[in-house]
């Protein structure tokens, strides 16, 4: 397998939001090295935090400017140290880079005022920052998602088909909770914190759900019990042209700790992005519904109080768009999507129906990640075979 082949292949893994799929993937050489202009980005957007609104705006530019050489100094005082281009980014990320990171803003912060509390929150919030990117970055969210919303638009009317079989009990039961007017109350009056809570409560839920049930669903997605198989599934990759004879193919790869979760990651966010979607429609048709049968009399009578009103139809004599009504439509279709996560799992019709083109997407991943495998281990033995 040549070099190019071997990069294609992996630039493939992470556009499919697979990148744990490559061999020897690191932290120091492809994770942070990928991470770093987000790092850097950071790091040079909090300069700003070092604005004052007591300064005149002259002054602040002169502190912001002194603060970002202070950064953009450090970093090419490390370079020069380690024999580099004084603004390159490193090609391998170790601890003395990450210490950097972590430490000079607060350092600069507590060193212009003397307020050493500024070197621990500066600290912390660059730990928080680090550690989302790095696994935003090592797990491939950002192709995750592009990869699912394709995945969504190419089969939306496939997915509105299907909700629409699952609707007339799903819409029996929240309609009857929409007109029912202890659901006002109550939810109609919650706080906006209170209601965010219940709403990632859910949202929890239906998470911890699904995660449940993806081992189950994924379990023997890496057997393959011949070349034959994984030729049909590697058409149109970029292994495609490989010799795959029986004997050349190592059908027995298993996956690690780590690649497992990657795989489960592609499965669980392209669910929950269908989840959403659903959830949306939903919402848009309980906010007109809403609007037309919930007056501002009748809302008044039933929450017991006025709400905030949001948007009056004075073409329509007295209908309106409260905040009340976006409560109550945000609670209810909070609560349909977990309703529809449980269907869509735990219905044989509609699991496989939502789970086929994307376990059939994974399933190609790693019949592509066991050629690309047997292709580097012989490559890799041919190479110490020639060195002896």
């Amino acid at each position: 397998m040549t070099e190019e082949a071997i990069a294609a292949t992996e630039r493939w893994f992470r556009s499919r939001g697979v990148p744990h799929f490559i061999e020897n993937y690191n932290a120091r050489e492809d994770i942070l090295t990928r991470a770093l202009p987000l790092l850097v980005l950071a790091l040079l957007l909090e300069a700003f935090f070092f604005v004052d609104r007591d300064f005149t705006w002259w002054v602040n530019v002169l502190v912001v400017a002194f603060v970002l050489t202070l950064i953009l100094g450090s970093w090419a005082g490390l370079n020069f140290l380690r024999g580099r281009r004084l603004l390159a980014l490193p090609e391998r990320v170790g601890w003395v880079e990450v210490l950097v990171y972590l430490l000079l803003p607060g350092s600069i912060a507590a060193t212009l005022d003397l307020n050493w509390t500024h070197l621990f929150s500066l600290l912390f919030l660059n730990a928080v920052i680090l550690v989302a990117i790095f696994v935003v970055v090592s797990y491939g969210l950002g192709p995750i998602a592009v990869w699912a919303l394709r995945l969504l638009i190419g089969r939306l009317w496939e997915v509105v088909g299907l909700f629409a079989r699952a609707l007339p009990l799903l819409l029996l039961v929240v309609t009857f909770l929409f007109i029912n007017e202890e659901v006002w109350r109550v939810t109609g009056r919650l706080d906006d914190g209170l209601l965010g809570g219940v709403v990632a409560l859910f949202g929890l839920m239906g998470l911890l759900f699904l995660a449940s049930r993806l081992p189950t669903e994924i379990r023997d997605l890496d057997e393959f019990r011949s070349s034959e198989r994984i030729r049909d599934l590697v058409r149109g990759t970029p292994v495609e042209g490989l010799a795959m004879e029986e004997g050349a193919l190592r059908l027995d790869i298993p996956l690690g700790k780590r690649q497992w979760l990657n795989a489960g990651l592609v499965v669980l966010f392209s669910l929950a992005l269908q989840v959403v979607f659903v959830s949306a429609l939903l919402g848009v048709f309980f906010t007109v519904f809403g609007v037309l049968i919930v007056n501002e009399g009748v809302l008044v009578e039933w929450t017991g109080q006025p709400s905030d009103v949001l948007v009056r139809f004075d073409w329509a004599g007295n209908l309106v768009l409260t905040a009340a009504h976006l409560k109550v439509v945000t609670f209810l279709a909070t609560f349909s999507a977990f309703y529809f996560t449980v269907s869509m799992v735990t219905n044989p019709e509609y699991r496989a129906e939502f789970f086929e083109d994307i376990v059939g997407d994974l399933r190609q991943a790693l019949a592509v990640r066991t050629v690309y495998v047997s292709a580097v281990e012989e490559e890799a033995g041919g190479s110490e075979g020639g060195g002896g």
